[in-house]
């Protein structure tokens, strides 16, 4: 796949109407991916299904929407996505115990320790999990 490098970092509404103007007009609109390994034939890619312009904080801004949501792939995306997630569990169960009106301090203070160390062998366990030999690439 050939990704022409353009010096400009954002292409403006206007230049892409312009660049759109030249192709024919049944054409499909997609944008190219790395899918990571090797293939022949036509680029990677997913369609746009959707233009729409960015508001509040991303007024100025035209968003093209695909079929599907783009992200971060990858092991270490996994991994940071199950730290997240064992974090969040924990820092929700501490909220819930502190604001919780039956616990006095002592009990809070305690029910915050344990889930620290809960939280701290739940991370262990995940960082020692290795990928499987078809995860790795």
């Amino acid at each position: 796949m050939s990704i022409p490098n353009n010096p400009k970092s954002n292409l403006t509404v206007n230049e892409a109407i312009e660049r759109l103007s030249r192709l024919a007009g049944d054409d499909r609109i997609a944008v190219p991916y790395d899918p990571g390994i090797v293939t022949i034939g036509g680029s990677s890619s997913t369609p746009i299904v959707d233009i729409f312009a960015g508001f509040d904080w991303d007024h100025g801004t035209v968003f093209f929407q695909t079929g599907t949501r783009l992200g971060v792939i990858g092991d270490e995306f996994q991994r940071l996505k199950e730290h997240l997630m064992v974090a969040t569990e924990a820092l929700a169960w501490i909220g819930r115990q502190t604001n919780d009106k039956r616990l006095d301090q002592k009990e809070k203070l305690s029910v915050i320790k344990r889930t620290l160390e809960q939280y701290r062998v739940r991370v262990n366990k995940l960082d020692s999990i290795q990928p499987a030999d078809s995860d790795v690439h």
